[in-house]
């Protein structure tokens, strides 16, 4: 599995993972961090292999290495800043209705991850 260091976050976003209040706040703070940034990959790896399954991220290659690390972190940046709207139920309190898989779906995955994801070759690779 692909994975970021907290200072790479940090070099990138500027942002502290272990001070942010959306991150370090569970039951075992001490390793808080790495859980926070093991879910955020599990996810977009995960979110590839929906759309190509055959997607192996031991064979990329250096530099294909660096988009999917960026995206991993981008999309870290847009969970710190909307939360894990995946794990949401679809209920909107504000208009008591209850909101559609496919708008949770599209709310849970950042739309410029989406793009460069599609624009570099990660998805949809090997289907049709």
């Amino acid at each position: 599995m692909v994975s970021f260091t907290e200072d790479m976050f940090y070099s990138r976003h500027g942002i502290r993972l272990a001070n942010h209040p959306g991150v370090g706040k569970d039951d075992d703070p001490t390793g808080s961090v790495a859980r926070w940034i093991a879910n955020v990959c599990d996810f977009v790896e995960d979110y590839i292999r929906t759309y190509n399954p055959s997607f192996d991220s031991s064979s990329l290659s250096s530099s294909k290495l660096q988009i999917l690390l960026d995206a991993m972190m981008i999309q870290g940046v847009y969970i710190l800043k909307s939360g894990y709207s995946e794990m949401f139920s679809g209920y909107d309190k504000t208009t008591n209705t209850l909101v559609d898989k496919v708008e949770l779906d599209k709310r849970a995955f950042c739309e410029i991850i989406y793009r460069k994801l599609v624009t570099n070759g990660f998805l949809y690779r090997g289907i049709g």
